[in-house]
């Protein structure tokens, strides 16, 4: 059965020819939904499909409505923890705009086949993932907004860590102490994004 993915922040989302998968991986991942297995959606029970395109410092997501299910409605904070939704980065979006291009397609009773996806063959796709383990964050830009507005947690948010960002902003980064550390583990190149990459760029 041919099979294609497309890797988001925490999270992949695989098509089969009557299934989406959504597979969970990292630590964001653990922290925003637990240690819960795969999830598998027919495609016939999907209703809906919301599309979040990412921001300057937002990230973007996709959310399935489901036949008789509740996803959440807040946003992207609340898609974080949604199982039914996988946030992505703006160089992800084209590959997540492709699976609501062929889900959409079925919803509308006009399905395309797999094979005119632009997306990778599953294996293909894990083994690029393999060999990059660099962020395609900006350092400086990270740097910028942790000096400027890391209390207010915009630099985790930037950097694709939704959780730890929530947790800065309620905390008005740790009462400063939080902050201060992410700015210097920033600066020397030792910060991760939501995919766990470092950045260094």
């Amino acid at each position: 059965m041919d099979k294609v993915s497309a890797k988001g922040i925490g999270g992949q989302i695989t098509l089969t020819g009557k299934r989406v998968i959504i597979k969970r991986q990292g630590l964001l991942a653990k922290a925003g939904h637990g240690y819960k297995g795969d999830k598998e959606i027919p495609l016939k029970n999907i209703t809906a499909v919301q599309f979040k395109v990412p921001g300057s410092v937002t990230n973007g997501y996709i959310q399935f409505s489901i036949l008789g299910g509740v996803e959440a409605k807040g946003g992207a904070f609340d898609a974080a923890s949604d199982e039914n939704s996988v946030m992505f980065t703006k160089k992800q979006e084209g590959a997540f705009f492709e699976v609501k291009k062929y889900i959409d397609a079925y919803i509308d009773e006009e399905p395309i086949a797999i094979s005119e996806l632009n997306l990778e063959h599953v294996e293909e796709n894990l083994q690029e993932v393999s060999i990059s383990d660099v962020s395609e964050k900006s350092k400086m830009m990270a740097s910028l907004l942790s000096f400027f507005l890391g209390v207010l947690g915009v630099d985790r948010f930037y950097l694709g860590n939704t959780v730890q960002g929530i947790g800065k902003l309620l905390t008005m980064g740790g009462f400063g102490i939080w902050a201060l550390i992410d700015f210097i583990v920033i600066v020397t190149g030792n910060a991760k994004d939501g995919q766990g990459l470092r950045v260094k760029k």
